[in-house]
């Protein structure tokens, strides 16, 4: 049984041959750099470790540690994964703790006299933050239900053909060269607790027993886009 069938097999509710194991496949299981970077030298592997996901400091997963800890999954990931900066041009970054990385070319925050470094929006606005000595980026926006966005008006980010290619040659490579299932994330999962970072969680929590109309109607407009993410996702891939 390979790793395609092992997987298949769990989700169709039959006895493997043994558990999938999802080594760092996608940002709930992801690898901190840090992290990551100390368990490579314990593997004797002197390769740079890359940042993919910005907001979390989270590891790229070489191939060799995929296959070290028998990894039956691989994730698909879109051009810009976090702050909508793009995994491209990396450039070498230290960690607070000192450990050494390479971070995508647009990674340029702000650092602040307390030492905290600041993520900005096109136009300026705060982003994110990661408080000096941490290890992780804080969001500062609003999420909408916590900002009372209108279901009607609301835009939520679709696939674009740009990042449906990108998806689709990912995808093509590793069937070409490995036997591992394919992994990917359709959306953030933050729309369920909107309430994160600074985008006010107790009056979201208050929205959910008040307004459970207006939560109906804004989850209702979420499903719509991310059933039409999952359409361009699986023509592509």
């Amino acid at each position: 049984m390979n790793s395609r069938q092992r997987v298949l097999a769990a989700i169709n509710h039959q006895e493997p041959d043994r558990v999938p194991i999802d080594v760092g496949g996608t940002r709930q299981s992801g690898i901190a750099a840090s992290t990551y970077h100390k368990l490579k030298q314990r593997l004797g592997l002197d390769t740079p470790t890359r940042v993919y996901d910005l907001y979390q400091m989270l590891a790229e997963i070489e191939r060799p540690v995929l296959e070290r800890f028998g990894a039956d999954v691989v994730g698909l990931q879109r051009p810009a994964v976090a702050f909508g900066i793009r995994n491209e041009n990396w450039k070498p970054w230290t960690l607070f703790d000192g450990t050494p990385v390479e971070v995508p070319g647009g990674f340029n925050p702000e650092i602040e006299p307390s030492g905290d470094l600041l993520l900005h929006h096109p136009d300026g606005r705060a982003m994110a933050r990661m408080p000096k000595g941490g290890y992780y980026f804080d969001r500062l926006d609003q999420f909408p239900g916590a900002a009372h966005a209108d279901p009607e008006t609301l835009q939520v980010p679709l696939l674009s053909a740009e990042e449906c290619d990108h998806l689709h040659a990912q995808a093509e490579a590793w069937r070409q060269n490995s036997d591992c299932a394919l992994i990917a994330a359709m959306g953030p999962p933050y729309e369920l607790f909107f309430g994160l970072g600074t985008g006010d969680f107790q009056a979201w929590m208050i929205t959910l027993a008040t307004e459970p109309e207006y939560v109906e109607s804004l989850y209702e407009r979420l499903v719509e886009a991310w059933l039409e993410n999952l359409r361009r996702f699986t023509a592509a891939v």
